[in-house]
């Protein structure tokens, strides 16, 4: 908190400003990964409640980067913090209007009322306004670029866990062994029945382009990690008792999502695939000749 209190001064004492508003890329839980960044030697990242808490003369603090919406309703308080703090959502769904009643006492502007609202925004903003940017087009042109694979109907939540485990190992790069999360089962994610698999499917099961990176582990720390629930150990069986290759995301080895617990030491960690995730295994399907038995609710297109 050095710098934002350092910053808030200077402004407040030497450039004499009336309000300060903090506009930050950062998520407003405190407690959220305060264990993995202790692992990592890092700060908390969830900053923007941090600075709504210790950093004094903050009028308001805008959040970002979590993905979330706050205040949902209409409201004159918002106590959650010592400074005011709003979230405005993601991917241009809306906006947070703030609305200040100001006053002038002795020559320094004051905010006498507040009142906060989320606006969603209309479709046609929505899904329109993206387009003017030439950069957007080429990522669209990226996203939907389609794969030689059919959606023939929605699977079963046993069928759809089973394909995928299938679909990994033959994906994954040499050892063919990886512990990964478990893809969710998000029905509203999947395509319309007849429809071709595209990139942006892939980006929407799995949605952060993290990388895959070996990591030599002992079978303690697997068994920690598995005991966690939230990983599935995926491909050639661990034999014996020595270290084990195991692909991992390069994400997860910083420390994140529990991995902490398992001590990994830098110098288990090893190489990183040159591609995301995510694109790797649209590498692998763009490719494939036949699919697991298991996936019979694809079809390979000849």
């Amino acid at each position: 908190m050095k710098d934002p209190k350092k910053s808030q001064k200077i402004l407040r004492e030497k450039q004499q400003v009336d309000l300060i508003i903090a506009l930050l890329h950062s998520g407003s839980n405190k407690k959220f990964g305060d264990q993995e960044n202790l692992y990592a030697g890092l700060p908390n990242a969830n900053a923007a409640g941090w600075v709504a808490d210790h950093v004094p003369g903050v009028d308001l603090v805008v959040s970002g980067h979590a993905h979330q919406t706050f205040p949902r309703r209409s409201t004159s308080h918002l106590n959650r913090y010592r400074a005011p703090l709003v979230a405005p959502g993601a991917f241009g769904n809306g906006w947070i209007e703030v609305h200040w009643s100001l006053e002038l006492r002795q020559k320094r502007w004051r905010i006498t009322q507040s009142h906060y609202q989320y606006v969603e925004a209309p479709q046609e903003i929505a899904e329109d306004w993206l387009s003017w940017l030439p950069w957007q087009k080429r990522a669209d042109q990226f996203m939907t670029t389609e794969l030689p694979v059919r959606w023939l109907k929605e699977p079963s939540k046993t069928a759809w866990s089973n394909c995928i485990n299938e679909l990994i190992k033959s994906a994954l790069p040499e050892p063919k062994r990886a512990l990964l999360p478990s893809w969710q089962y998000e029905p509203l994610l999947f395509p319309n029945t007849g429809e071709l698999l595209k990139r942006s499917h892939l980006h929407r099961w799995w949605p952060y382009r993290n990388h895959l990176q070996l990591a030599s582990l002992y079978g303690s720390q697997l068994d920690i990690l598995i005991d966690q629930k939230k990983w599935s150990l995926i491909g050639k069986p661990v034999m014996g008792t020595t270290n084990q290759d195991v692909w991992m995301l390069n994400y997860h080895l910083q420390g994140n999502e529990g991995v902490f617990r398992a001590l990994i030491d830098h110098d288990q960690i090893g190489q990183l695939d040159s591609i995301s995730w995510p694109e790797r295994l649209f590498q692998f399907l763009r490719t494939a000749r036949i699919l697991p038995a298991e996936c019979d609710f694809l079809n390979i297109i000849p």
